[in-house]
């Protein structure tokens, strides 16, 4: 199946600029990591102290990889010592083309 996969992590955390910094780097170092990467970014929901990190990847294969990557392992405690709350989802959709 051909398809753009993407996986979402939302986590609550009053976000600074170092904890800003910290996702922003290990964002970058995913993103060299995978060629089959297509993009990964950060974002605000509302007002609230909610954030979505939004992962999107060429093949279900290197999002597999990137499940076991030293660099989400690391973000995963980043999140984990800074949110109160961490919630995961993959979603595959068809590609157009």
């Amino acid at each position: 199946m051909s398809g753009i996969i993407t996986s979402i992590m939302e986590f609550e955390a009053k976000m600074d600029g170092a904890l800003n910094s910290e996702i922003i780097v290990l964002l970058d170092l995913l993103e060299c990591q995978y060629q089959s990467f297509a993009k990964c970014e950060l974002k605000g929901v509302g007002d609230s102290n909610c954030w979505l990190i939004e992962c999107c990847w060429l093949d279900e294969e290197s999002m597999r990889d990137h499940f076991q990557s030293k660099h989400l392992q690391d973000l995963i405690r980043l999140l984990a010592s800074r949110s109160s709350k961490i919630r995961f989802e993959s979603l595959a959709s068809a590609n157009a083309k």
